[in-house]
């Protein structure tokens, strides 16, 4: 008898201290993402940390690089995704953008947390189109090394957001983007 009480008490202890640790609860982000109707494999469903407006223009102006992902996962032949992020990170505020499997990169518009789940439904993207051009001075000359920036003038479709896109230009002037919206579209 006295065995079976210090198991029962030992087993206890192990219980609260499991369930006062607690499990790092892990949030999901779901959805389904489609580009004229259809499903699109391949695009990589990424959640980046949030930066305020200061934030992002700091890091710009020292031309420090993109914070590094939280988590990230790639769509399936049917473009359903199910984006895990783990409980136990710092807890921090990430926004979820869409990139690769040629469409246009955008954002889910507001942020999550990492205990968040919420179904986003079906996200409707625009596949990709070239841009290419040339930068020149008045008097005919290539202008090498330039930032060109693309802004897209509108969102890319089911409430997405539109991201700026970078690029310098070559020696001969000559600039391109290769994933760029189909029209209306700003260069500067």
């Amino acid at each position: 008898m006295r065995r079976t009480s210090t198991f029962v008490l030992l087993a206890s202890v192990s219980f609260c201290t499991m369930m006062a640790a607690g499990p790092a609860l892990s949030g999901e982000i779901r959805g389904r993402v489609l580009a004229d109707d259809r499903p699109v494999p391949g695009v990589a469903i990424v959640a980046v940390p949030w930066e305020t407006p200061f934030e992002e223009a700091r890091r710009e102006a020292r031309r420090e690089v993109l914070p590094s992902p939280i988590a990230s996962v790639a769509t399936g032949a049917d473009g359903v995704f199910a984006l895990s992020v783990n409980g136990g990170a710092p807890a921090r505020e990430f926004r979820v953008r869409l990139e690769g499997g040629s469409i246009v990169t955008a954002l889910v518009p507001g942020t999550f947390d990492a205990q968040e789940t919420e179904d986003l439904g079906d996200l409707a993207v625009v596949k990709g189109a070239r841009l290419a051009g040339r930068l020149e001075t008045e008097q005919g000359t290539p202008v090498a090394g330039a930032e060109v920036l693309l802004f897209p003038s509108r969102g890319t479709g089911g409430g997405l957001e539109s991201t700026i896109q970078k690029t310098k230009s070559g020696p001969d002037g000559a600039f391109r983007f290769d994933l760029a919206l189909p029209d209306r579209n700003e260069v500067s």
